[in-house]
């Protein structure tokens, strides 16, 4: 009777608990177990970086892309900067259409396609070298470099 008392008072979250906890193994690892909320603040702060800085890199060429990028993470490494990535990030694709014959074939038509690819490295830790060797880097002229500070 004094279980039926109990388990009235307590809230419907704590009701299936205290239902689960009545066998003696389950009651174990349920005591055993810690508390929800700590373990979800553990492992948010074990995931979540803030960076400082954010290199977002464009360009239609691949090939140009991909050097700048080596080229702005060895310097970032040599400098002594810790990085996440460069990360790939999907690619946009932009479909023209162009009419062949300006006046009675609506039909002949053709298709002429970009493809814009961009990178996106994190920069976690800087320092002064850092900031000096990021503005004396060569790049491309066909690479659009983007830089936040947060």
């Amino acid at each position: 009777m004094a279980e039926k008392k109990i388990t009235e008072k307590i809230t419907p979250e704590k009701k299936t608990v205290a239902k689960v906890a009545k066998k003696p193994a389950v009651k174990a690892a349920v005591k055993a177990a810690p508390a929800p909320e700590k373990v979800v603040k553990q492992v948010k702060k074990a995931s979540v970086y803030e960076p400082k800085l954010r290199i977002k890199l464009k360009s239609y060429d691949v090939r140009m892309l991909e050097s700048s990028t080596s080229k702005i993470v060895s310097m970032l490494t040599k400098s002594g900067a810790s990085i996440k990535g460069p990360i790939p990030l999907p690619k946009w694709r932009k479909l023209y259409t162009v009419n062949t014959s300006h006046f009675v074939n609506k039909d002949s038509r053709e298709q002429y396609e970009q493809f814009v690819y961009t990178r996106l490295i994190d920069v976690i830790e800087t320092g002064i070298k850092t900031m000096e060797s990021l503005q004396n880097i060569n790049i491309p002229v066909g690479v659009m470099v983007e830089v936040k500070v947060f």
